[in-house]
């Protein structure tokens, strides 16, 4: 199995993403059904950093036969440097082996263009998918500089 974490901007993005991956992918939404690496980034304790009204930033997991993605939303553009460490950090310690990482951002909001870095071969599906949600929203897509990932948060 492949793993790819790809962290969007909001929910909506979330869908959009999960629309361009429907074809191959489903959605996992029993917790026992969900692969055990990506149980480290459900939160178990209520309220979410002690905020009663806030959403719980659970990913959305979608699964193929030989691809299993996380899509968390950062709720927000100036929450996703911090989603990303917090994941990474979780997934790490737990040690998952990611195979990719994405990161989508969009125009929605009319004031910035679609920008992306993503560590993903453009033969893999989630790096098409990312790569092409960016270009079909007029923006620029970045690849990580080295394939280990060891600068990805310097890449950002």
């Amino acid at each position: 199995m492949k793993y790819a974490y790809i962290v969007v901007e909001g929910p909506h993005d979330v869908e959009f993403v999960a629309r361009l991956l429907k074809p191959d992918f489903h959605r996992i939404k029993d917790f026992e059904k969900l692969d055990a690496g990506w149980r480290h980034l459900v939160p178990t304790k209520f309220p979410h950093r002690g905020d009663l009204l806030g959403r719980v930033p659970i990913p959305t997991f979608l699964q193929s036969e030989t691809h299993s993605v996380a899509l968390h939303s950062a709720q927000g553009i100036d929450n996703i440097t911090r989603m990303l460490e917090e994941s990474w950090l979780l997934l790490s310690v737990n040690r998952v082996a990611i195979d990719s990482v994405g990161i989508v951002l969009d125009a929605d909001d009319g004031k910035l263009p679609a920008i992306t870095l993503s560590f993903m071969p453009v033969s893999h599906v989630m790096g098409r998918v990312i790569l092409y949600s960016t270009l079909g929203a007029g923006g620029t897509a970045y690849f990580a500089a080295k394939s280990d990932l060891s600068t990805l948060l310097d890449d950002l």
